[in-house]
Formats: C-alpha cells, sequence, structure tokens
C-alpha cells in the first residue's frame, strides 16, 4: 500500500476500502480512490486529479484536465477527484517498478498512467467521504493548516 504524504486527511475506512475493493476485483493489479467534488471546489484546477472509471470500475484515464468533457450543458457534470492511495498485488508491484515512465504518464506527471498504458486494470473505489484536495501546492498547504488550526 502507498498512501502518498500529500493525502495527510484521509480517512482510514478510506484505506480499509482500497484494500477491500482489490480483494474483491480479482482482475485488478492495484486499487486508489475517489470522491466527487464538493460544492464550490475547483474542478478546473489542474492540481486536483481527476479520474474516470469505467462501468467496470476500474479506471479509464486521470488527468489534471476536466474529464470527461461534457458538450451538452443541460447534462448532470458528474467529475470524480483521485485520492493519493494505491493498493498493490505484490506480483504486479515488483513488475510495474521495472517499468520506465511512459509518455502519458510524462504528459500529465501522473504515474498510474503507466498502470494504464500497459493495459493493466486499476480498480477505483468511490467514497462518500469528503476529503479536501491533497496538498501539492503552497496555498493548499496554508489551507491545511488553517483546517487544523481550526479543529484545535
Amino acid at each position: 500500500m502507498n498512501v502518498q504524504g500529500d493525502e495527510p486527511e484521509i480517512d482510514p475506512d478510506d484505506i480499509d476500502l482500497a484494500v477491500q475493493i482489490l480483494i474483491d476485483d480479482h482482475d485488478a493489479d492495484a486499487s486508489t480512490l475517489a470522491s466527487s467534488f464538493e460544492p464550490g471546489e475547483e474542478v478546473e484546477n489542474p492540481n486536483i486529479v481527476k479520474v474516470v472509471r469505467g462501468l467496470t470500475g476500474h479506471a479509464i484515464y486521470f488527468s489534471r484536465s476536466m474529464i470527461p468533457f461534457y458538450r451538452d450543458p443541460t447534462k448532470t457534470n458528474v467529475y470524480y477527484k483521485h485520492l493519493g492511495l494505491y493498493v498493490y498485488r505484490r506480483a504486479f508491484l515488483c513488475e510495474y517498478v521495472h517499468w520506465p515512465p511512459t509518455p502519458l504518464e510524462e504528459a500529465e506527471q501522473l504515474e498510474q498512467l503507466r498502470i494504464l498504458e500497459h493495459g493493466r486494470l486499476l480498480a477505483v473505489a468511490l467514497t462518500n467521504h469528503a476529503t479536501p484536495a491533497g496538498i501539492d501546492t503552497p496555498e493548499q498547504y496554508r489551507e491545511f493548516v488553517e483546517r487544523v488550526r481550526r479543529r484545535l
């Protein structure tokens, strides 16, 4: 398991969820988490990674851009933000660490795209826990510090 350091507010139940989805999905090589954007969150922010899932619950693509693109503005726009947590099957991880970066990974600067570019399956569990965006910028760090201060 890899819980990235930019996700200090991840809910422990979500860690269990990411493990369970990999246990349940025998086809997936790894698992991760996503949640809906909260009202007021900046979907267009490139520091918040978006994910699109297929009908099977596996990741189709991750991007810093707003995906999917909704051409019909009357349709309900549903975006999912990716949470920085991965659970790997041991055998898969032993392969993955030897793969060089891939073109899409380098373009988006998102290592999870390496999995998809190799045609491997990454299960994405949806969580209902409202998790603030990870800490990738000084502004996000200041917001995190302020949230912690309010709790104290």
